[in-house]
């Protein structure tokens, strides 16, 4: 399917993609720093506010992006979230491969 922007990406069989199971349309959102390294108090409200609405019509974030974990819902907009974790849990028992942020998100 095409827009005014380009094509629009077919499903993702990947369990965790934002794509899975679903044709998706994909934005982007950028803030720039300032001179100084800091960032407009406007744009981190503008990107706040687009991830509020974009997360409650069901939308998914980018997993190497900025986004705000406590909007999501992860077993309800990832079918596979379960069987994911099981699956975690059972090839990286002692948690190796993960660091405070993955166990955060993970409830380990």
């Amino acid at each position: 399917m095409s827009n005014t922007w380009g094509q629009v990406p077919g499903a993702s069989s990947a369990w965790l993609s934002p794509a899975f199971g679903q044709r998706t349309l994909f934005f982007g959102f950028v803030v720039y720093y300032a001179d100084d390294g800091t960032l407009s108090a406007a744009g981190l409200e503008f990107i706040d506010a687009a991830e509020r609405f974009l997360s409650a019509e069901g939308g998914r974030p980018h997993w190497g992006k900025y986004f705000d974990p406590t909007l999501y819902d992860w077993e309800a907009i990832y079918p596979k979230w379960s069987q994911f974790c099981a699956l975690r849990a059972r090839f990286d028992p002692e948690g190796k491969f993960r660091n405070e942020y993955i166990g955060g998100l993970f409830g380990i």
